[in-house]
């Protein structure tokens, strides 16, 4: 009995220093986006000298704001469920904006860059009804589902990259040049990032990862999507 006492005591301390830790690490994130929040809010509003630039950085500031107050709810999520969906509703609230940002740098007409937003959430509620499903086989018929829309969007994104070369192909200065390698650049990136996505969502449908690596995921993915990003475009 003693021994089954220890035990019982061991598991709560474990339980105990798990749940501490989760808490530390998305207090960590929340803290992160706020700051990255208000430094890309300054930069927008203070330091912008041409419309895109402001444009840009308030977008910035903006997806940090909405991922911060997500990541804060996911503190006081009852369960993985819980928590997973908000996530989710986090990627949903933020991520069309940043796809927004991709196609301001190409000069993207407003209906590409509502198309290109639509299918990027399409993607997110595709991922999300498949992570949550309870049957395996219609999680991941959801998931290839999304993968459709990603693609989709992709095509979009090269397309419009494409159509901006060629209309800046007529000047060949070197500024020009500089701000096309700044966006393929931006764009490698962003498309290297989300590809991290996918695997990511495989590793937790068939837990092959411990739920305890969700918090350290989410503070390596915010820095990711909402900090790196927003310092290269700066």
């Amino acid at each position: 009995r003693v021994h089954g006492d220890l035990s019982r005591a061991q598991k709560m301390l474990i339980t105990g220093n798990a749940s501490q830790l989760r808490l530390a690490i998305l207090g960590l994130a929340t803290v992160l986006q706020l700051l990255f929040s208000l430094f890309f809010g300054y930069i927008g509003i203070a330091r912008a000298i041409a419309p895109i630039q402001r444009k840009l950085h308030l977008i910035s500031s903006l997806t940090n704001c909405v991922g911060a107050i997500g990541t804060l709810l996911q503190i006081g999520a009852a369960d993985h469920d819980a928590s997973t969906t908000i996530r989710y509703l986090i990627y949903l609230g933020t991520t069309p904006f940043l796809i927004v940002q991709l196609h301001l740098l190409t000069d993207s007409p407003l209906d590409v860059q509502v198309t290109a937003a639509s299918l990027q959430a399409m993607v997110i509620i595709c991922g999300s009804a498949g992570q949550l499903h309870s049957s395996v086989a219609m999680g991941v018929a959801l998931f290839v589902l999304g993968c459709v829309f990603f693609v989709a969007h992709l095509a979009l994104l090269v397309r419009s990259y494409l159509e901006f070369v060629n209309l800046m192909s007529r000047h060949t200065n070197e500024p020009v040049a500089r701000r096309l390698r700044a966006i393929r650049n931006f764009q490698v990136f962003s498309i290297a990032t989300w590809l991290l996505f996918p695997c990511w969502w495989w590793a937790e449908r068939f837990r092959f990862l411990p739920d305890k690596w969700e918090p350290l995921l989410m503070l390596l993915f915010s820095f990711l999507t909402k900090g790196v990003l927003g310092f290269l475009i700066w």
